[in-house]
Order: C-alpha cells, then sequence, then structure tokens
C-alpha cells in the first residue's frame, strides 16, 4: 500500500512539472510574437540576406567562368571574347569555342558583359536537336565530336552544343554543308509534323 501511495504520488509530481513546463514554454512563445515589429522586421531582413547569400554562393560555380571548365578553360579577360550574340558570349579556348549564356554570367564579376535590354530566356534544346547525326566531325582537341542531338541553340552563324560541364560554340561554316542541310531538313520535318498534328 504504501509503495502504491509513493507511485501515485511520483506520478502526480511528474505530472504537475510536465503541466508547467508546458505552461512556461506556450507564455514564452507567446511573447515572442508579440516582439516589436522593428525587431520582427530586422530579423526578416537578416534571413532574406543569408538566403540571398546562399543563392550568390550557389551561383558562383559556373564552369569557366567562377571555375575551371573539365577541358581547363577560365575566363581571366574580356580579349578572350570572340563575339557576342544575342544570348551569350563566345570565347575562345585553343582550338574550339566556348560559348557562356548571358545568365550564366548575372552575378559574377562579368555581369557587366550583359546587354541592358537582354531579357533572360532559359537555354533549352532546340528542335534540331533531335536530329540525329550524318556524320561525326571533330572540333575541339578536347575529344568533342559534333552530334546535332547536343544543340541546345542555334543562331545565324552557328550551333551552341553542350559538352561536359561547359557548353561549345560550332560554327556552321565548319561543319559540313551535308550536315547542316540535314539539321535544316529534320527541323523543318519537325515543324511541319507540329502544323499538321495541332
Amino acid at each position: 500500500m504504501k509503495q502504491h501511495q509513493r507511485f501515485l504520488s511520483l506520478v502526480g509530481l511528474l505530472l504537475a512539472c510536465n503541466l508547467a513546463l508546458t505552461a512556461c514554454q506556450t507564455h514564452s512563445q507567446k511573447g515572442h510574437s508579440q516582439e516589436p515589429k522593428k525587431h520582427q522586421k530586422a530579423t526578416k531582413k537578416k534571413k532574406q540576406k543569408s538566403s540571398k547569400t546562399a543563392k550568390k554562393r550557389e551561383r558562383h560555380q559556373v564552369p569557366g567562368i567562377d571555375v575551371p571548365t573539365d577541358d581547363g578553360f577560365l575566363l581571366t579577360s574580356e580579349s578572350q571574347i570572340e563575339r557576342k550574340t544575342d544570348t551569350g558570349i563566345i570565347v575562345k579556348h585553343g582550338d574550339h569555342k566556348h560559348f557562356f549564356f548571358y545568365s550564366d554570367l548575372k552575378g559574377t564579376k562579368w555581369a557587366y558583359l550583359i546587354p541592358k535590354d537582354y531579357k533572360e530566356a532559359q537555354p533549352s534544346p532546340s528542335q534540331a536537336a533531335k536530329a540525329s547525326s550524318t556524320a561525326a566531325v571533330s572540333h575541339a582537341g578536347d575529344g568533342y565530336v559534333f552530334n546535332p542531338a547536343d544543340i541546345v541553340a542555334e543562331d545565324a552563324y552557328g550551333y551552341t552544343v553542350r559538352h561536359g560541364d561547359h557548353y561549345h560554340y560550332i560554327l556552321k561554316s565548319s561543319l559540313p554543308s551535308a550536315t547542316i542541310n540535314h539539321i535544316a531538313s529534320t527541323l523543318l520535318c519537325q515543324v511541319n509534323d507540329t502544323i499538321f498534328l495541332h
């Protein structure tokens, strides 16, 4: 009987402690929400600033801009830039060219190269990327062999293709005309198929 009474006393004491701790915790949480608005705004600004800093740190790992590409290229001087396009810059690297989208330059020391009227569009694979290659054409000392399936963008002068952790720029004038014609006809067929399907 005495043991039973001690047990009940102990359980009662534990419940009372738990109740007191819960009440204190609830009171402190209510007090926290009633902080002055200035302090809440300052805390919010700190959180926003730290999230921007984290995004900035993530952003600064663009191969070729902030760290060398897997073939060793790092943009170090404006003199390496051969040409600007509507979507990015073309730079020379040995016997081939690299391409950097303006969106990759944002938040870096090269951001000033982005034209004022540039509207960011995510690089997306072009319709020509679905074309199959008619001939393998080597274009770089780093082992890249042109394949139309690698095309992510096209302009009047060439194709931007993905290679490892970076992009190459392949001049149309360096490709056999049969390859260019094949890409163009494949693209035309895909456009015609789309028109007839809709």
